[in-house]
């Protein structure tokens, strides 16, 4: 049977995970765009530097501030970029023992974009605990007045055979890292927001959203041992991106917070090493005959710097509740390579019943401690 035995080697799992945990490719190494390829896969950059090109001219900033968690590396790095060209500021959260990788994406990050304001703030964000989202959040409170795009990319991977991993705080690291460490550095950093003149908080999802179970937000932290796959903790964590986003509309609509909006983004199929994470073609069923996720991503996916589009045109110019994507490898133009999702079908997470995001707020505020003062009248 085709497929057996096949998929991604240990080897090329392990450097996954290396490049997750503890940094393997810097921003900083000038050959950054085609080591990504000859890492991962996949072909060379297209659209993004037409939009290097034609957003900073249509979107220029006046003094605005953006954030972007998982900045230091893959699409975070190529948002953060993007976003400084249009006249941004723009922070780059570090890592805990990787702050030379922070710096160095604020290099290579002036490098193409002269007299860019780029901040590596002296406290890093480790996503995988609570108390950390807490520090950063502190540290970036006492030196920046206002947040007004909060991009909310980082995340990590799981493959359909992974066993469950659990951080410091007892909880299932993928939905943690991806989902309800961002919902509680949200409500973190929210007075930033509220001081901004118009907010916009973007929750990168995921394609992998679709094959999330609505049931499945009951069980947010993944206990059922004989349910659990990290595969569908990730497509769990993607699908809760969109949940969260409306469950906060919802909240802040109710309490008439007009200036802070929630909207999300996906990437497209992107070669990145999350898709190794997920051993992504033996995942899937080997599609497009492609025996391991290199081969998949040579096939069917674009760059990092492409995947980065839909966020940053979301964080440019989107309104509540939209939906940024791809059309990817198919886009003949840059309006197909990031534009507004035109309507959710009933599968999508974004058309969920509203029961399914308030049973997710009321599990991630449960899990996360997370205090929403700001949205009290």
């Amino acid at each position: 049977m085709f497929g057996i035995d096949m998929g991604d080697s240990t080897e090329k799992r392990q450097l996954a995970a290396r490049q997750r945990d503890s940094g393997y490719l810097s921003p900083g190494d000038p050959n950054y765009d085609d080591k990504l390829r000859q890492l991962w896969g996949g072909p060379p950059m297209r659209w993004f530097p037409v939009a290097m090109k034609e957003w900073p001219t249509k979107h220029k900033a006046n003094g605005e501030v953006a954030l972007i968690t998982g900045s230091s590396g893959g699409i975070g790095f190529y948002i953060a970029k993007l976003l400084a060209s249009c006249g941004y500021t723009v922070i780059v959260p570090a890592r805990p023992g990787l702050e030379s990788e922070a710096l160095d994406t604020k290099n290579a990050i002036r490098a193409t974009v002269p007299g860019a304001s780029v901040v590596v703030p002296a406290v890093a964000l480790d996503l995988r605990s609570f108390q950390s989202v807490r520090e950063f959040a502190a540290e970036v409170k006492m030196v920046q007045p206002r947040i007004d795009v909060l991009c909310l990319n980082a995340g990590r991977g799981g493959g359909s055979s992974d066993p469950r991993e659990v951080t410091s705080d007892g909880f299932e690291e993928i939905v943690q890292v991806n989902t309800t460490s961002h919902f509680l550095l949200v409500a973190e950093l929210f007075p930033l927001l509220q001081a901004s003149l118009q907010a916009r908080i973007v929750a990168q999802s995921s394609g992998a959203r679709f094959n999330a179970e609505q049931s499945r937000v009951y069980d947010l932290d993944g206990t059922n041992p004989d349910n659990f796959s990290a595969w569908q903790q990730y497509s769990l964590s993607k699908a809760c991106m969109c949940t969260f986003a409306l469950a906060l509309n919802d909240r802040l609509r109710s309490t008439g917070i007009e200036n802070v909006v929630a909207l999300a983004s996906e990437p497209g199929l992107t070669s990145t090493g999350v898709n190794v994470q997920h051993d992504l073609a033996k995942t899937l069923g080997f599609p497009c005959n492609a025996n391991t996720t290199n081969e998949f991503h040579d096939l069917a996916a674009h760059h990092a710097a492409d995947g980065a589009l839909p966020m940053v045109l979301a964080s440019l110019v989107g309104r509540a509740n939209e939906f940024f994507e791809t059309r990817g490898r198919d886009a003949k133009s840059l309006a197909d390579a990031a534009g507004i999702c035109p309507k959710p079908t009933r599968r999508d997470p974004m058309a969920w019943p509203k029961r399914i995001n308030d049973v997710f707020w009321e599990k991630a505020t449960e899990m996360t401690g997370a205090q929403w003062q700001f949205l009290q009248r």
